[in-house]
């Protein structure tokens, strides 16, 4: 369905006028649409002339066949003649392809896991999840790609990866061309940046003997990143240049071959007023924070929702992960963009006054009753609307966001207290809703729709746009910032320790970006500048960024040596980027652990691997060995657990005050029946990842 057009140039270097013609034949697969030439069937002329000394262009346009069985299909044209000379161009093939709003999406995609632990064959299924909410086709490392494709072609999936090569866009010195059956074009040798898209992959093997090694690229339209292992951006010159001599390489456009439906995007809206523009950049900057939202939370306390209410995106952080669900998304991105908290309900008891559009389904909808619907949930959309729909007594909403455009957050819910990162806010396209086949589609009887609805918060909201909104709009749009500390969630200093906070900022936009940094030095710690205390309190920095570039500043801080165990080192709220207050989890003060002490630690545990003792008896014998700690722990696991975990009704609640509750990592405690804890600031964490984990800690665990 795609137009193409046909050029061709002219140049006359003699000293008079030259007029001729030009014969060509509308290639196959296409039919006529517009241009210089007069055609007769499938025959085309063009008449030219050429003033002396010119250079003039014909060109005519075809538009491609709309015939999906076409697909895979050479569009060739070698039929122009002039004087008796043929004029061919390089064949065209008609395949899938991502539009230039689709690549966005992708860069997006690419951005918002860019720090992600997934690698491989799961981030690529990220990569196209988060801008479509489809799945990848490649379903494989890149050592299995190769192999597939490379050195045994009767694997399983060795014909869907050739059929995934880019015509022309495969060769090195090692390919057998003829033992590959479905690549199409002729094999290169050289391979440019401008020849790969958003959405490609490009496939290395440096051996033709084995498929170790072998890598798997993208790119964001400028810059390589390899996907093989964790997101790493490469030197594109360097992987280019070493294509020649590698045995096999294939760039992959995974799009050609995907079976599940797919629709062409349309361009971001930027908004009319403000408070749409507030929204959208509301909704963006989750987006870009990636893996660091993840979907919903099955360990929280019964009587806590399952996310965590007015959350701003700034609250979500390497360290600070945070959980929300479809509803959560949708209330946080208008608590972010306004300032407002809209209530605390389930979408479908929305207040009535918020109720746009409310249609009750029955299943058997008649297409022209389908088309009446769709057509009248089309004409009243509006943007920051909530698309809300009910099935089966489950539910789901996503915010619209213009241009046919919608965002939403979806993922697995974590269970059994198994953790994996998930990036969980999402594109998807309203075309989803009303087309077949599609998980999202309004009219299936598989999981029957029951009620469909479009929630409007703004019929209520009466409020003014916060400052920070418009910080946010003018400031912060496609930028990520999060401040990080030397210590990690959960770890503590001790009095006179060096503290170290960073300012990490990411410029996602196609543009530079100067964005102001400000912080004040926090109480309790004394600023440090080339190893000398220095009163100075408030700090700013004004920090041009590139497209594509993160640029961190940093500061230092030393605890003072009076601060009293248990007190917490609080970061200002006058902590800011581009305006926008920028938060940190608080650090607290206590014992921790020498390089020394760890070390002595350490080889304490080795010499009593193999021995009897029980949990308990083997944490007291290692703490009394290193530290002279009588009983650390205790003389028994009911009165660790009495002293650490206090009734409250039919929850639990972190104990406050004796020996064992001196003992707890500030944040690191929770549970599915375990509230929050007033000793650190209502903060407690899911679940903890290793990097909260410092030499010596005891992991606690109790299953019921």
């Amino acid at each position: 369905g795609e137009e193409v057009t046909y050029t061709f140039t002219a140049t006359n270097a003699a000293s008079e006028a030259k007029a001729f013609e030009i014969t060509d034949a509308i290639p196959e697969n296409t039919s006529y649409a517009s241009g210089d030439a007069t055609v007769n069937g499938t025959v085309l002329t063009l008449n030219i002339a050429v003033p002396a000394g010119e250079t003039v262009t014909a060109s005519y346009t075809v538009k491609v066949t709309e015939d999906r069985e076409k697909l895979g299909t050479a569009i060739t044209s070698n039929s122009a003649e002039f004087a008796g000379n043929a004029i061919s161009s390089a064949d065209l093939y008609i395949g899938k392809t991502f539009n230039e709003y689709d690549m966005a999406k992708l860069v997006t995609a690419l951005y918002a896991m860019r720090e992600s632990e997934m690698k491989g064959k799961d981030l690529l299924n990220f990569h196209y999840r988060i801008a479509f909410t489809l799945n990848c086709p490649i379903k494989e490392d890149a050592a299995d790609v190769a192999k597939a494709l490379f050195l045994d072609t009767t694997l399983e999936n060795s014909a869907k990866y050739a059929s995934m090569v880019i015509p022309g866009l495969y060769g090195g010195k090692a390919l057998d061309v003829s033992a590959i059956e479905g690549l199409v074009g002729d094999a290169t040798a050289t391979l440019e940046i401008e020849d790969i898209f958003p959405g490609d992959v490009l496939l290395i093997l440096p051996s033709a003997e084995a498929a170790d090694g072998a890598k798997m690229y993208i790119t964001d339209g400028a810059r390589l990143f390899d996907v093989t292992g964790k997101t790493t951006e490469v030197s594109v010159a360097s992987v280019l240049d070493s294509i020649s001599d590698n045995d096999c390489f294939a760039l992959l456009r995974p799009c050609l071959t995907s079976t599940e439906s797919f629709f062409r995007s349309q361009p971001f809206y930027e908004g009319e007023t403000d408070i749409e523009r507030a929204i959208i950049a509301a909704a963006n900057a989750y987006m870009l924070r990636g893996d660091r939202a993840q979907y919903g939370d099955s360990n929280l306390a019964p009587n806590i929702r399952r996310w965590e209410r007015n959350k701003l995106p700034e609250d979500y952080t390497i360290d600070e992960i945070g959980y929300t669900n479809c509803t959560g998304f949708t209330h946080d991105v208008y608590y972010t963009a306004l300032g407002w908290d809209y209530g605390n309900f389930s979408l479908y008891n929305a207040p009535s006054a918020m109720i746009a559009y409310q249609k009750a389904l029955t299943g058997n909808e008649t297409e022209a009753e389908k088309a009446a619907i769709e057509a009248e949930y089309r004409a009243t959309l509006q943007v920051g609307d909530i698309i809300y729909y009910r099935y089966s007594g489950n539910n789901h909403g996503l915010i619209y966001l213009g241009n046919g455009n919608m965002m939403h957050c979806t993922g697995s819910v974590y269970s059994n207290f198994e953790e994996i990162e998930e990036a969980s806010i999402r594109y998807l396209l309203f075309d989803t809703l009303f087309t077949p086949g599609t998980s999202r589609y309004f009219f299936q009887t598989d999981s029957p729709r029951t009620n469909i609805y479009i929630i409007r918060p703004l019929n209520s909201f009466t409020g003014e746009i916060p400052e920070d909104t418009y910080n946010r709009i003018e400031n912060m749009q496609g930028v990520v910032a999060e401040k990080l500390a030397s210590h990690t969630l959960g770890q503590t200093v001790n009095p006179g320790d060096l503290i170290t906070y960073t300012f990490k900022i990411f410029n996602a936009n196609g543009h530079s970006v100067t964005v102001n940094v400000a912080d004040l030095v926090p109480e309790g710690t004394t600023l440090i500048i080339d190893g000398a205390i220095s009163a100075e309190r408030a700090l700013s920095w004004s920090v041009t960024i590139a497209p594509g570039e993160e640029k961190c500043v940093s500061y230092t801080v030393k605890v003072s040596e009076a601060a009293e165990n248990g007190s917490a080192i609080l970061c200002s709220e006058e902590s800011t980027v581009g305006g926008i207050p920028v938060r940190i989890t608080p650090i607290f003060v206590g014992k921790t652990l020498t390089t020394e002490e760890q070390a002595a630690l350490k080889d304490a545990v080795m010499s009593l691997i193999g021995g009897s003792d029980s949990s308990i008896k083997l944490a007291n014998k290692i703490y009394k060995e290193i530290l002279g700690v009588d009983s650390i722990l205790g003389e028994s696991m009911s009165a660790l657990r009495a002293g650490i975990f206090l009734s409250d009704g039919d929850l639990k609640k972190i104990a406050e005050e004796g020996d064992y509750a001196a003992l707890i990592a500030p944040t690191l405690y929770g549970g599915q029946t375990v509230k929050n804890s007033e000793r650190f600031l209502g903060e407690r964490t899911r679940m903890p990842w290793e990097r909260n984990l410092i030499v010596g800690d005891i992991l606690y665990l109790q299953s019921s």
